[in-house]
Parts: C-alpha cells; sequence; structure tokens
C-alpha cells in the first residue's frame, strides 16, 4: 500500500504511467478506486497520481474541522512528498473546490488546472433542488442507504434504465465503500464553508471546466460561473450525462481531458 506522511496525518495513494505529472483530487464519498478507469485511460500518455482525500479511503480520517484550505496543503504536500514540482491538476466535485485552492495558494506547482463538476463556492452557487440538497445532507448513518438515495441524481435521469448493469454495479460498489459518518460529515462541512468566487479573476493558469449537461448534484450553471471568473478558462459540456459524466462517458471525456492537457 502506497502511503505518505502529510501534515500530520497519512494519505493513500496510487501511481500509474509515464509523462507530464496528473494529479487527481476526488470528490466527498468518492476514492481512489472511483477513478481507476479515467487513470487507465490517462496512463499511457501521463504520470497519474489519484489520492484518498483526508477523511476518505485508506487515507486518515482524523475528527477534527477540515477546510479547504487545509485539503489544499495535503494535495501540495503529496506532491512534494512525491517530488513532483509541477502537475497538471485536476479535481472532481469538492476535489475541484481544492483544486482551486491550491491554485490560489500553490500557484507554483500547477501547471494547468482542470475542474470537474464544481463550484466557485456557495455564495455564487446555483444550488442543487430541495430533495438532491437533503440526500446529500440527510443526517442518516447508514451508508448504503446514503449511496443508493445519491446513486438516483448522479448521472443522466434516463442512465438506469439505458445502462442498469452498470448502474447497478455502481450502487453496489459505493455501497460497500463505507466511510465512517463523521468523515463525510467533515468534508461536507469544508464544502459548505468554502468560497473562491472573488479570487478566481486572479488566476491565470490555463483551465478547463467540465461539466455534465445533466448534472443533478452541482448544477452546470456553476461550471459556466467558473469559466467566466476565470481568465481564458476553457468551458467545455457533455451532453447526455449528469454529475458522473466520466464514467458515463467514458470516451467524451478521456477526448477533452486529452485535447486540453497535450
Amino acid at each position: 500500500m502506497s502511503v505518505v506522511r502529510v501534515s500530520g496525518i497519512r494519505l493513500y495513494y496510487e501511481r500509474r504511467g509515464a509523462g507530464a505529472p496528473v494529479l487527481i483530487i476526488p470528490g466527498i464519498s468518492t476514492i481512489v478506486s472511483d477513478y481507476r478507469p479515467l487513470v487507465d485511460g490517462l496512463a499511457a500518455a501521463f504520470d497519474v497520481v489519484v489520492y484518498d482525500n483526508r477523511g476518505s479511503g485508506a487515507s486518515d480520517k482524523p475528527d477534527e474541522p477540515y477546510s479547504m484550505p487545509l485539503l489544499a496543503s495535503d494535495a501540495a504536500g503529496l506532491l512534494r512528498a512525491l517530488g513532483i514540482g509541477r502537475a497538471h491538476v485536476m479535481g472532481f466535485a469538492m476535489g475541484g473546490m481544492v483544486a482551486q485552492r491550491l491554485a490560489l495558494d500553490f500557484p507554483q506547482l500547477v501547471s494547468r488546472l482542470v475542474l470537474v463538476g464544481t463550484h466557485a463556492g456557495t455564495k455564487s452557487s446555483t444550488r442543487p433542488s430541495r430533495e438532491v440538497g437533503r440526500a446529500f445532507q440527510s443526517p442518516t448513518e447508514d451508508w448504503a442507504k446514503r449511496m443508493r438515495a445519491l446513486a438516483r441524481y448522479a448521472f443522466a435521469p434516463d442512465f438506469a434504465a439505458r445502462e442498469p448493469e452498470r448502474y447497478a454495479a455502481f450502487v453496489r460498489k459505493k455501497s460497500a465503500d463505507v466511510e465512517p459518518f463523521y468523515a463525510y460529515r467533515r468534508q461536507l462541512e469544508a464544502a459548505l464553508g468554502y468560497d473562491t468566487y472573488d479570487l478566481l479573476p486572479a488566476l491565470t493558469i490555463p483551465t478547463l471546466v467540465i461539466t455534465g449537461a445533466d448534472d443533478a448534484i452541482v448544477p452546470t450553471a456553476n461550471s459556466r460561473v467558473l469559466a467566466e471568473r476565470i481568465p481564458h478558462a476553457r468551458l467545455v459540456v457533455i451532453e447526455g450525462a449528469g454529475h458522473l459524466f466520466f464514467a458515463e462517458r467514458p470516451a467524451e471525456t478521456l477526448r477533452a481531458l486529452r485535447e486540453f492537457l497535450l
């Protein structure tokens, strides 16, 4: 098991491929194994590192306040521990918030920035529907029940009917990836207390903002705000896909990523 010690905690990571370094920062409720198909698609051209955030997977889960600056510091520490001086940084949902903070606080570490299905903070964000919001913030500690509820909103509306086997496999996997409820809450609190809207015009790093057209969890309007606020950012919308568009439409996603990063 590959582990480095950063900021007093252990972070689990996996590393594959050769080429320019790419750091993948996962979203809330997702872990390294959720990104392996994407890593497989990128590893032919890049040195890809993906890790479990504090509070997730095989990384440590201290029961103390988390924040985006803290999570960004973890990411910076991981890059330094691995001897990576500069990387393309790709953040998914909550990981996209971490990636924004990393680019703002440690710009020397970021070559190119990819913001995936994320937003600029609670002050400026377009919220999901009340139904979706309740599924995320429900106090239930039944992990499998929570994952079944969230799975309903993670894909395009017709995905379960169109791809029943893939949908069922996703629900089974995520129901088995049990995380302590307190750690989930710590990550959620960090996400809810975050805002970079006013800081984004200072970003000069080449940026790709990419989202699913049918994202019910982080509505697509949020990606448009990011693309407008970050100078010269490029926006890509994957049609016929939801929040987890990279799992629904892997070929289109990889094509967009390669075009931007190569």
